[in-house]
């Protein structure tokens, strides 16, 4: 393989998220600033629900739940079924 991929993933630059795993159907993230406003939160699970709606439909059951299970937390998963 030449060249190089370039993963970007939902939620923009300023939490600058690290791919520290990538496999068939999953994708881990570590996420130096993760948001910590209630509101911040609920943006960026947005993100995440267009990018990957299983972590919604399948995971959390709502929007606000899964805002409030990403606010502060270091590490962001993806799965794809």
């Amino acid at each position: 393989m030449t060249g190089s991929a370039r993963v970007a993933p939902p939620g923009g630059r300023d939490r600058r998220p690290r791919t520290v795993g990538v496999g068939f159907d999953t994708l881990q993230l570590s996420v130096a600033a993760p948001p910590t406003a209630a509101g911040h939160a609920l943006r960026v699970a947005a993100e995440h629900l267009a990018f990957c709606p299983d972590n919604v439909r399948q995971g959390s059951g709502s929007l606000a739940a899964y805002a409030e299970e990403i606010r502060g937390r270091q590490s962001w998963s993806f799965w794809w079924d």
